[in-house]
This record gives C-alpha cells, sequence and structure tokens, in this order.
C-alpha cells in the first residue's frame, strides 16, 4: 500500500469518526433536549421522537413510531394545538417544523414545546386585565375596546350605536344592613338577568361598583328606550338573595353615536352624564344624552372646584333668621343659613350650589363648619350679654348619615363652649326615613345630651306617622310652600291645621317658616301655633344686623 494510499484511507477514517462523534452529539442533544423533538419523513411517517415529546404527546415511542404525525404544522412560523392525551387531558403545544435530514433522507424535525401553563397564566392575565371578577362581567377597558370596534364598523356601515348607562341605587344601604356577601350576590344575581335580553353582538360590562354599562349595535333611539325600560322593569322586580327579599332601583342613561359623541369615550361620558340627570328625576328612571347636558356637567365640575377653593379661602358665610313667638313678641331663635360669599359673583344662595356640594361629598367639610360656626356664633352672643336663645341648624342627608355625627357634634360643642340645651337640629322627613333604626338610634343619642331636633319641611315628604312617635323631636316646622297659601288655598289651610293639630296632640311644637303677611298669622294664631318665622320678622341677615325684640 503506498503512502498515498494510506493518508487518504485515515483520512477518510479520522471524517468518519468525527461524523459519527457529531451524529452522537447530535442525538445526545436531542435526547435531552426540553422541548419534544419529533423527526417525520417526507410521507408524513415519524421515524423518531425525544423523550420529552413522548411526555407532552402523552404517548411512548412505540407507539408513535411509524404512525403519520396528526397535527398540520405551518411551514413558515409557530402552530398553536391542542394535544389530547390518553387520560383525556388537553395540553397546549406550540409546533415548530425544520427542514433537516435523516439517515440520509429529506426529513423534517418538528420541535414541540408544551405551553399549557403559559396559556393558562396568559388567560389568567387577561380575565384581570379586561374582566370583573366578581360578576365575570367584561371591564370598562373590555367595554371601551369594543365600542371603537363597534363605532369603527357603524361608521362603515352607516349605522348606530347605542351606549347605556345603568346606576343601581340602595346597593350601600343593602350591604350596611345585611353585609357585603349579600350585596355582591345581588350584584352577581342582577348580572346574570341583565344578561338575558342582551343579543349574541351586545355587551354588557360592570364599570363602577353599582354601575353597569351595556353596547348596543344595529339599533335606534325607539329599540334603545324601549330595552331601556325592560331593564327598569327587571330591577323593579324583588331579589331573593341569600334567604332576603331585597327591593332594588335604577337610573339609565343613554348616548347615541354619531348623534351625541363620535368615539369611545365620549359616548361612554355622555351615557353617564344622561344617567346622572336622570338620578335627578328620581328613581327607576330613563334619559337619553342632551347637548346642553354638557353645559350643565362643566358648570358642575367648575362648581366644585370653587367649592373646595371657598372652603380652603374661608369664603362661606352665615346668616341668621329670627325664630319670633308672638304672643310675646320676642326672638326665641335663630337659624342658621347658609351663604357663600363668591369673590366674583357676590352671594350665592344655597339653592346653587348645595345640590352639587351634596353629590361631591363636600357638604359634610361644609356642613362641619356650618355647624361649628353658628355655634360659636351663639356662645358669643351669650358672652356679650344677650339672653339665650336656639340656634337652630340644619343637617344634610349625608351629614347625617356620618357614622362620626355623634362625636363630631361632641366635639364642636366642646370646642365652642355652647350648651346643647341651646343648639336645635333640623332634618327634612326623607332623611329621617332614609335608615329609621339609624335615625332613631342617632337622636336617641344626641337628645341624650341635651340636643333638640326639629322635623323641617314637614308635610312635604314621606314621614310614616307610625314612626313619628319614635322619634324624639320637640318640633314641627311648616313649610313655607304651605304657609304662603294659606289664605287662599283651601288644601293648603287644610294641611297647616291639621300638622297643627298633630303636633298638639304629640306635644310638639309647631314652627311656620315663610310668613309675610299678617293675615297668615292669623289664621295660624287660631290653630295655636305661635312660633314663626318669615320676613315680615325679618330676613337673614348677618350676626351683627340681628334686631333682638
Amino acid at each position: 500500500m503506498t503512502k498515498k494510499k494510506m493518508a487518504v484511507e485515515e483520512l477518510l477514517e479520522k471524517r468518519t469518526h468525527e461524523l459519527v462523534r457529531s451524529e452522537a452529539r447530535f442525538y445526545n442533544i436531542i435526547e435531552n433536549n426540553a422541548d419534544g423533538i419529533v423527526v417525520v419523513d417526507h410521507t408524513g411517517t415519524i421515524q423518531y421522537l425525544n423523550p420529552a415529546a413522548e411526555f407532552i404527546m402523552g404517548k411512548i415511542r412505540e407507539e408513535l413510531v411509524g404512525k403519520p404525525f396528526v397535527y398540520s404544522v405551518r411551514q413558515d412560523g409557530v402552530t398553536e394545538v391542542d394535544m389530547l392525551l390518553a387520560d383525556g387531558q388537553v395540553r397546549v403545544a406550540e409546533l415548530r417544523v425544520t427542514e433537516s435530514a435523516w439517515e440520509g433522507e429529506d426529513a423534517q424535525l418538528i420541535s414541540i414545546r408544551d405551553i399549557t401553563e403559559k396559556k393558562i397564566l396568559g388567560e389568567r392575565v387577561q380575565q384581570l386585565l379586561y374582566y370583573d371578577l366578581l360578576t365575570g362581567l367584561p371591564n370598562q377597558s373590555f367595554f371601551l375596546n369594543h365600542l371603537r370596534l363597534a363605532i369603527a364598523q357603524a361608521r362603515h356601515k352607516s349605522q348606530m350605536v347605542a351606549v347605556l348607562y345603568l346606576h343601581l341605587d340602595r346597593l350601600k344601604n343593602i350591604n350596611d344592613t345585611y353585609g357585603h356577601h349579600v350585596g355582591d350576590q345581588l350584584l352577581h344575581t342582577v348580572a346574570e338577568r341583565l344578561k338575558e335580553n342582551l343579543r349574541s353582538q351586545d355587551i354588557l360590562a360592570r364599570v363602577g361598583g353599582n354601575e353597569f354599562a351595556l353596547l348596543l349595535t344595529e339599533t335606534n333611539a325607539d329599540d334603545v328606550a324601549q330595552f331601556a325600560e325592560q331593564i327598569l322593569d327587571k330591577l323593579r322586580q324583588p331579589w331573593m338573595v341569600i334567604n332576603h327579599h331585597l327591593y332594588i332601583s335604577g337610573t339609565i342613561g343613554s348616548a347615541m353615536y354619531p348623534n351625541h359623541g363620535d368615539d369611545a369615550e365620549k359616548l361612554l361620558k355622555n351615557a353617564y352624564t344622561a344617567m346622572h340627570r336622570a338620578e335627578e328625576k328620581g328613581t327607576h328612571t330613563y334619559q337619553f344624552y342632551a347637548p346642553a347636558m354638557y353645559t350643565d356637567a362643566l358648570h358642575r365640575l367648575e362648581t366644585e372646584a370653587n367649592l373646595r377653593r371657598a372652603l380652603e379661602e374661608n369664603e362661606f358665610v352665615l346668616h341668621y333668621q329670627p325664630q319670633v313667638n308672638i304672643c310675646t313678641g320676642k326672638v326665641i331663635g335663630v337659624e342658621a343659613l347658609l351663604r357663600w360669599n363668591h369673590p366674583e359673583r357676590g352671594l350665592i344662595y344655597p339653592n346653587d350650589f348645595i345640590p352639587i356640594a351634596e353629590d361631591t361629598g363636600l357638604i359634610v367639610p361644609i356642613g362641619e363648619w356650618t355647624l361649628h360656626t353658628a355655634c360659636q356664633q351663639n356662645k358669643l352672643w351669650q358672652d356679650q350679654g344677650i339672653p339665650p336663645v336656639t340656634m337652630a341648624v340644619n343637617l344634610s342627608a349625608r351629614q347625617f348619615q356620618q357614622p362620626t355625627l355623634v362625636e363630631n357634634i361632641k366635639k364642636i360643642l366642646s370646642e365652642t363652649g355652647l350648651d346643647p340645651t341651646w343648639l336645635e337640629l333640623e332634618i327634612t322627613e326623607s332623611i329621617a326615613m332614609q335608615n329609621v333604626e339609624f335615625t332613631i338610634k342617632t337622636l336617641h343619642e344626641l337628645t341624650e345630651m341635651g340636643i333638640r331636633f326639629a322635623l323641617d319641611d314637614f308635610g312635604t315628604g314621606f314621614c310614616s306617622l307610625g314612626y313619628l312617635k319614635y322619634f324624639p323631636v320637640s318640633k314641627l316646622k311648616i313649610d313655607r310652600s304651605f304657609t304662603r297659601d294659606i289664605t287662599s288655598d283651601p288644601d293648603a289651610a287644610a294641611i297647616v291645621t291639621t300638622i297643627a293639630f298633630l303636633a298638639q296632640n304629640l306635644k310638639l311644637k309647631v314652627v311656620a317658616e315663610g310668613v309675610e303677611l299678617q293675615d297668615q298669622v292669623c289664621f295660624l294664631q287660631k290653630q295655636q301655633c305661635i312660633e314663626m318665622q318669615g320676613y315680615l320678622f325679618g330676613r337673614p341677615v348677618p350676626p351683627s344686623d340681628i334686631k333682638w325684640l
């Protein structure tokens, strides 16, 4: 054998040895790869699979080699498939294909990656991002995304899209009375019942604690109004939740594309604005959006901002209106009446800002300021030698429902030094009846301190006479709307006569508001109503202008 031939044979042997070593390394890499590897020949038949592929596919090698690979695989990317295992489990896998060779023949090397847990985690993240956990409904982000798509489609097809904004009333009372678990179950039940009337293309979402939004496509104003009435009818029905018969109400506002907005955020906002306008009309009401509502909403926002500034800059003032005993002609009390001394608009009366203060919750700090200032003023008058009189102060609904009300009043009396017997708090019938048990408990706690209570605007609300005997009130105040007409309207006269008779039999004092004429005084005297308040005796004035008769 020549040296040249020997050299060639040695080179071939070396390359063969390297090739075997390379194939061994390649095989070892495949065998121990965390991803499944399946080798498929040109006929689609499985020639080889590694242990990871056995585990993912749920079968041993002998069961699969020589069998067709049953999953269709994209040649230019990733394919996601559900793999049904022998035990019935379903695993989600990503498949990638690479052109290769196997034992000298063309073949495809298919990698299999188990993404089941990743998929579950992704779906969980999606659930957290786009769904409400309590009701399982889509949330506001999901709703807005689909509303954008619906608007784009409606624009292309010249169709209309409607957004309904639903607010559930009385949920706070239910939570406070029965517990949040009952309130949560009620929300879940309401969501299920609301879904019953939806079409497949419509969407119901929970966008707030007790607020829902509905997306209606391919619709019109008449259908939307009818649908809103159907929802309100559902809400009127009694709800059985965890052995409790519950009653709720709702208000709905709606806005439509393209009439009331051309983007998702604006439509939802305008529907929300319309809902608030519906609330002003009462429960179980429905309201379409109108452009003028935007101006109103802007005014409310500006007023809210100005009210916050007014608190910080001490722009509020109190005027006092005398209450007179017509038998003695003396001032027996004053009512503190809030005014806003606006730096640009001058004196603003409560009707122009109190409703906004109530809605925003600013009424609570404003009410505390009012109470503190009134008590401080009354103590100052006493220190000046003026004979003590009763200071009447109105409590708002929100202020009265504050769990810290009693402690706040104790603190104010302590800070101002006013004897509680010279403080009279006024609440309306509607406030008293919001939560009767709470009202009775709170009134008793405060009357035990020496504070007196008056039921304001009596006759205009819905106070049950059966409950009146349980309220420790000392006085009924006849609303000015009745006093004004007692000499000209028999119905008003009859109401005032009845209230006066009721007060006498319950051993309560009665005060007539809005007295402006001597004829009114004569009528009221005949009904044994001797405490009066009105322009005839004095307008609300700053503390320095009070005329002590």
